[in-house]
């Protein structure tokens, strides 16, 4: 269908023949599939929060999405739509109306698809990789079609834009800010958009291929400088920084970067599913309607580093490495990375997810930085057995951050998450135990931009 309107748009009296398309979220996706299309007319892509591997972004780490399927409306609901021209009595609207009734239901579709290589009756398709931008990385890089892509610090789809970047051949921009989900602050997304579309569908030179590719903002930067470049991520200066996770009771412990000596430690905690830290509207359904987590005080044990000595700036992309075992054959993970200020006010950063019987570890068919990928096909799953000490190795969603003098570092891990849409508590609950020994080390690396900070 998008090939054929870039046609009828490339054919008008009105046109040059230089067609551009633009979206976000779920129209981001439809622009993305718009390139894959290869359409010669096609010059230019705007994209901003979608999804590169759609089972990535709607079932992160093997757990279903807090968020995404969308609304199921109603006829009446459809019938507040405007009308096409010539149809004011809206008779065409009604039957579109009625049509939609007939739609697939996304929530109970993805529901029934919690493998990547499960097949969808309904479509007729294995969705996850038919639905994925990733599956036509060719034909993208043989389009010639200039990509943006537009993110959030506070969206669960910014590191898939940040691999679409990794991957993408043609003339590319990644701005990514303090924002949420299609939010762009006070940023005047309109003007850049104006310079994207005015350089590759009019010739003008506005500039915009002279810059880094990468624009991003760093939270909690000194004034002025929140605003940042780079040619490459990593940004250039990034070193590892990996510290352990010590700690002997259910309330956790510290954030070390010595690792385990001698017997080393370990952390038992009870999985909880009563917490719910936020007081945010929730959607019908129990979609909430905020999509950043707040700190889960209560929902297992936390780790932290010693008060700061510096500001420290970590940007880029955390690897959880757990080694855990658990009284159930399965379970979720949770780890969130957080920002605990002297007065004891706790932000999140960032966080990560894994189903544990999904840890299983593949090599990805596109470059996404070298950071854990896993296939989750059904032949994959691989259920823990009760009591033997398993290693989950899973990524955070990128971040950049500076941690304040006088802050702590903390990572919480829990066994559920209040914003869970498709949850079956287990009984009894999980008693989980992470181990922080010698032949066992759990840890966090974390991207340090040297020499802004040390840890």
């Amino acid at each position: 269908d998008a090939y054929e309107v870039i046609d009828w748009l490339a054919s008008q009296s009105w046109s040059t023949g230089a067609v551009g398309v633009y979206g976000c979220s779920n129209t981001a996706d439809a622009s993305m599939h718009a390139v894959t299309a290869g359409n010669p007319h096609l010059k230019a892509a705007w994209a901003g929060c979608f999804s590169w591997e759609k089972y990535d972004g709607f079932w992160r780490g093997g757990i279903y999405a807090n968020w995404g399927t969308g609304p199921e409306r109603t006829i009446d609901q459809d019938m507040t739509n405007t009308p096409v021209q010539g149809d004011e009595g809206k008779g065409l609207l009604r039957q579109a109306a009625e049509e939609h009734q007939g739609s697939t239901v996304l929530t109970e579709m993805w529901s029934a698809m919690p493998f990547r290589d499960d097949y969808a009756p309904g479509v007729g398709s294995r969705f996850w990789y038919e639905g994925s931008v990733a599956s036509y990385l060719p034909q993208i890089n043989r389009s010639g079609t200039a990509v943006y892509i537009q993110g959030g610090w506070r969206d669960d789809l910014r590191g898939q834009g940040m691999v679409a970047f990794a991957n993408l051949r043609n003339d590319r921009h990644v701005t990514i800010g303090p924002w949420g989900h299609c939010q762009n602050g006070d940023f005047n997304m309109l003007a850049e958009m104006h310079r994207f579309f005015d350089q590759h569908l009019k010739g003008m030179k506005t500039g915009i291929d002279a810059q880094d590719p990468i624009y991003y903002f760093t939270v909690n930067a000194p004034a002025g400088t929140e605003w940042r470049s780079s040619k490459v991520w990593p940004i250039e200066g990034t070193r590892p920084a990996r510290l352990f996770l010590a700690g002997s009771s259910s309330a956790g412990g510290e954030l070390k970067s010595e690792a385990p000596a001698g017997s080393g430690s370990q952390t038992t905690f009870t999985v909880r599913y009563d917490v719910d830290c936020t007081a945010l509207a929730r959607q019908p359904g129990g979609m909430l309607t905020g999509a950043p987590p707040c700190p889960v005080e209560h929902g297992g044990p936390r780790f932290a580093t010693a008060p700061l000595e510096s500001d420290t700036e970590i940007t880029g992309d955390a690897v959880m490495d757990l080694w855990i075992s658990s009284s159930s054959s399965d379970g979720n993970v949770f780890a969130y990375l957080e920002d605990v200020a002297p007065d004891g006010k706790v932000t999140q950063v960032t966080d990560a997810r894994l189903k544990a019987s999904l840890r299983k570890r593949r090599k990805p068919g596109y470059d996404n930085y070298g950071l854990p990928y896993h296939r989750s096909h059904r032949e994959d799953a691989a259920p823990l057995k009760p009591g033997e000490r398993a290693q989950l190795v899973f990524a955070f969603l990128p971040m950049s951050h500076v941690f304040k003098a006088g802050h702590r570092i903390r990572i919480s891990v829990a066994g559920s998450d209040y914003r869970e849409r498709d949850r079956t508590p287990i009984s009894p609950a999980p008693v989980v135990t992470i181990y922080n020994t010698p032949s066992h080390p759990s840890s966090i690396s974390l991207p340090l931009i040297h020499p802004k900070g040390t840890i």
